[in-house]
This record gives C-alpha cells, structure tokens and sequence, in this order.
C-alpha cells in the first residue's frame, strides 16, 4: 500500500459520517467496465482488484489495488466514463459509495481532495506513457498534469521527479552502458543510456564494447573473470556502476546485470549481484524508466555521501513509479523472466529499507520476492530461485529484527538453508560463504529469543563453514573479521550455557583474529565492540576458571573499548561497556597492591 494511500484512507469520513452499501464479488466479477458511466466510488474492504485497458496489443494491467485503496473516483470528479476495467481477483468486499454522497464528503473534507488528486496524478504518470507505448489511448487526466508523453525540452520520468540538472553540473554517480552481446545495431544500449536522460546526479553513457563470459572453467571462475573485467572498465573510465547483459531477438527480451564498482562486502538487505539477470522487455518504453533507474541506483554500493543521499532519497521517490512494472510485469515475459523483475524491484525496495530505516519497503521487498518464488518454482531456473530466497531471507531478518518476532527469524533461516540447496561452496563459494554467514547470524538471533542449544550450535557451524572461503587479506577482510566477531559472541554464550571452559578459549581467540583486522585508529567503532566483546569472554573465562588473570585483562578490555567509544561520541555503548566493567570490579575486587595499601591502613 502507498503511502498516499495510507494518507487517503485516514482523511476519509468515518464510517458513520459517510454514507456506503457492502457489495461482495467473487473471481473474476466485473465491478464495472471501460466505458461505463461513472455513478459510484468504491473502498476495498477486503481482496483485491485488477485494473486493466484494452488496447492494439491485448490487455494491458493498469494496477493492483488492495485493502484500504479507492478506486472509480476519477470518473466522479470529471464526470467522465470509466476509463478502465476493475475485475476482482479473489472474493472482494467493497464499500460502495454514490456520487452525490462521494463530492459532499469532498466538500466536508478539505484534506480528502488534496490526496485525491495526488493518489490520481501518481496513477497517471505511471500509466501513460505505458498505454501510449502500446496502442491504447492515454487516460484523460486533469489539465494541471502533464502526460508523460510531452518531452518538451527532453524531459522525461526522473527529471520531474527530481528536477532536471543544470547544464553543466557534474553527476554524483556515473553509470556506464556496455554494448549488449546479440545488440548488433547498439540501438537497446542506446536506449538503456537514454533512459536515464534528466536525471539529476545522474549520467549514463555507452562504452561500446559488450562484456562477454569465456567458455573455460566452471560458474565461479566465469563469474570472477566478468567482474574482474567490467571492474577495470570502471575503474579505467571513472564509472561507479556497470550495465551489461544479453538482447533475445527472437523472444524480444534484453537481460541485464548490474555491477558497482565496489563490492557489497556487508551483503545488506538487496544487496545485487552479477550472478543475476533482470528481464527487460526489448524497445521498452518509458513506463520502465523508473525501475530501470531503482534497480541500477539499488545495485550501487554508495563510496561517498553523495551516493548515500541518492540511496536515501532519491530511491524512495522513485519507487511508487516503479510498482506497477515492478509488482506485475509484462504477461508477454516468460514466467521466468517476469519473476526477475518482481526480485529486482524487491531488492529495491529491500534497498530502500535499508538505507532509510523505514519497514514497509522491507514489507514491499518480502512480498516481492515471495511472489518470484511462486513462479519460479514451476520453472527450470534453479539458481534465480536459491538467489530469490537468499534476499528474502535477509529481508525477513531485517524484518526480524525491527520487531523482535521469533517466527520472522525461523523463516528467514529456511529461506537461506533453502537457497543453500542450490548455491553450493563448489559453484559460488564466495555467495555460499556470505550466505553461511548470515544464516550464522540468524540462528544466534533466534537463539536469543528462544534460548534453544542447538541454535548456537548450528551458528557457530555456519560461521565457520564462513571462514573457509572468507580470507582475511584482500577485499574479502572486513567481512572475515564481522565473522570471526560474531563466531566468537556465539562461542562465549554456548560456552557459559555448557560452562566449557574450551569454547571460551576459543571465542577468545576469535575476538583476538578479529583484532588484526579491526585496527583501532580506522576502524574504532569497530574495534571497541570487539574489545568489549573479548572482555566479555575473558569475564565469563575467569568466572567459570576461577582465575585472576582472564578478570584482570577483561579490565583492560572493557577499559579500551570504554575509551574509545567515548572518543567517537558512541555514549550508549560507552554505558552498556562501564556497566561490564564494573562487574568485573565487582568480582576482582582489590588487586594484590590495594590489598596491601588497604591493610596497612
């Protein structure tokens, strides 16, 4: 649901104060049809409804609208026919309202027009240009609205989003379009550049040559060979992210993949990787600019603040645009390729979640996902479906852990063991690896929610299943050492449940590993969580052991980390670290040269 739907829904009369009639609907009943008078606006109560226009090349799917949104009020406030079909999909319960009823609830609302009319020009500018495209006539639109068909000026979607860039203005992200193996012509990569025509802090711009796999090795070495080279490409001609792909002529399909010039070590939420390719129908029109545009600024790995701004503002604006292509692509594509695009457009929106803290794009990106699953499950692409499962599942931690809910993290941990089915160490070690990683993560999560042994036990495998790929010298380090961290948390908890002095040791020497890549002066925060958590396990060491010296450098851990988060502002964990300490204090109690000064006095 759309955040102006959300707004609509609560500037709506109450129930009371606006007259409705309940009307329920089974599969496949018309609620009313393209070119019908309009008489009646409608609330959807319960299920769903297609909205659909007939056009040159078939039935064209305007949108899905769900619980909560109002639909038919176009033709109310024009007085016009119905300009398109509403079909229920399932049983529908709706709310229906009569017109004179409809325009006194305007009149009385001042605020409902306002959202009316905002939720009406986003429907619009979704939609025309799509229609045009084609062959179905355009929706009448209030004249205030510009069609997206007028390019006055060649403007286009993302410049009257965002504004179009000055003349002469440098953009922050710089994107470079590859030629495309089977785009002889280059006319589809020329398109790709010309999507992304007005965008500000945006420039796109072709570099010819296609970036083509070698015949020799397996999955893995073809795979780093191609990011290896689309990484010079970037690197030589200043790019911050690389499009590349193949064009079906035959089936009139192009499949895309994004590359960022820095790896994604941290694997957030979205995170996109070059084993995936997104299905773009050939000569597109620009009802796909806006999730052209998502996809590639959610494929990005941000390296300035210019790039984080982009991620945390300007993608969100852009997803409403991207919706109606993103949640029900084309039904010309094959099923596989309309599944590519609903991850594609989870991961935006998984990315948008991440960057802006906000939940329901993690709400978005699940349902996402988990409708490719359904389709890809009836076909033959066993890896889009385990990598379809990987974002899920951390989709659903990141869920997971915003609200606590023991069910989200068992769903996420059979969503990564799922994936684990097909990515396998042999084929893809280097996403196998991650994926250990942060299966390690859930199962410690989940754990702590349920405190169950085996949890920790399974974690702890995970990690170190992790750590045989990860190294800790190249791009690869911060990851290994977040790993040996997390292991040695793991480690500490399922040694105090055991009281196993061995695992403790072991969490030790962990944190200790972790050490040699989280430096103090470059990584401080970093390196204080580290610190606190090897005075952890040095505490519970010299409790369970019952030996001075496991306290005494627990003392000087916490101390560091103390140190250092008050140096970096981080106060909060500054607290939690003296709070540590003075347990430690507490069980140490005086030193051997306090004791002597205390009995002389």
């Amino acid at each position: 649901m759309t955040s102006t739907t959300r707004r609509m829904r609560r500037q709506l009369p109450r129930r009371g104060h606006l007259k409705t009639r309940q009307k329920k609907f089974r599969e496949g009943d018309v609620v009313f049809r393209e070119g019908d008078p309009s008489r009646e606006a409608y609330i959807i109560e319960t299920g769903q409804i297609d909205l659909v226009k007939e056009g040159a090349r078939g039935t064209v799917r305007l949108a899905t609208l769900v619980a909560g949104d109002i639909l038919g009020e176009m033709g109310i406030l024009d007085d016009s026919p119905r300009s398109a079909t509403a079909t229920a999909v399932g049983k529908v319960t709706l709310k229906i309202i009569a017109r004179d009823d409809f325009m006194k609830a305007l009149r009385d609302e001042p605020g409902l027009a306002a959202s009316i009319m905002e939720k009406m020009a986003a429907r619009l500018r979704n939609a025309d240009a799509m229609l045009a495209e084609r062959g179905v006539g355009a929706l009448a639109a209030p004249e205030t609205q510009p069609s997206m068909q007028a390019r006055a000026g060649g403007d286009g979607f993302f410049s009257r989003l965002f504004q179009k860039r000055p003349a002469g203005r440098t953009a922050s992200i710089e994107i470079l379009v590859a030629g495309l193996v089977g785009d002889e012509d280059g006319m589809q990569a020329k398109r790709l550049v010309a999507a992304f025509e007005g965008a500000q802090g945006v420039r796109a711009r072709m570099i010819g040559q296609p970036l083509q796999p070698s015949k020799e090795g397996g999955m893995a070495d073809q795979l780093s060979a191609l990011i290896g080279t689309g990484r010079k490409w970037l690197s030589d001609k200043g790019g911050d992210l690389l499009i590349w792909g193949t064009l079906d002529e035959e089936k009139k399909t192009m499949r895309l993949r994004f590359l960022s010039a820095l790896d994604d070590i941290e694997d957030r939420p979205g995170a996109t990787v070059a084993t995936s390719a997104t299905a773009f129908p050939a000569e597109f029109g620009e009802e796909f600019s806006p999730l052209l545009i998502a996809v590639a600024l959610s494929a990005l790995t941000p390296s300035n603040e210019a790039h984080l701004q982009m991620l945390r503002l300007g993608l969100p604006q852009l997803l409403p645009g991207a919706r109606i292509m993103g949640q029900k692509p084309p039904l010309d594509l094959e099923r596989n390729d309309q599944a590519s695009i609903q991850v594609a457009y989870g991961n935006a929106t998984a990315t948008a979640g991440h960057f802006t803290g906000d939940g329901r794009w993690f709400e978005e990106a699940r349902a996402a996902y988990e409708q490719a699953i359904k389709s890809l499950a009836r076909t033959n692409a066993r890896l889009d479906w385990a990598m379809a499962h990987k974002q899920l599942g951390a989709t659903l931690m990141a869920l997971g852990e915003r609200d606590e809910k023991k069910e989200l993290y068992e769903q996420a941990t059979e969503a990564l063991r799922n994936a684990m089915t097909v990515m396998t160490r042999a084929d893809l070690p280097g996403l196998w690896a991650l994926t250990q990683a942060r299966l390690g993560t859930c199962l410690y999560r989940l754990d702590s929610l349920d405190g169950e042994s085996q949890g920790l036990k399974d974690s702890c495998i995970a990690f170190q299943n992790a750590l045989q790929v990860l190294s800790m010298t190249g791009g690869a380090a911060a990851k290994w050492s977040e790993t040996k961290h997390s292991l040695a948390q793991a480690l500490q908890v399922l040694g105090g449940q055991e009281r196993r002095p061995e695992l403790i040791e072991h969490a030790i020497e962990a944190c200790n590993d972790a050490l040699k890549v989280r430096d103090r002066e470059q990584m401080p925060a970093a390196w204080a969580s580290t610190q606190n958590n090897l005075g952890s396990a040095l505490f519970l060491l010299g409790k369970l052991t019952s030996e001075r010296e496991p306290l005494e450098k627990a003392l000087e851990a916490f101390e560091g980390a103390i140190e250092t988060y008050q140096a970096i502002g981080a106060t909060r964990m500054a607290a939690v670290t003296e709070r540590n300490l003075a347990r430690v204090r507490e069980v140490l109690g005086p030193s051997p040269k306090e004791r002597t000064y205390l009995s002389e006095e």
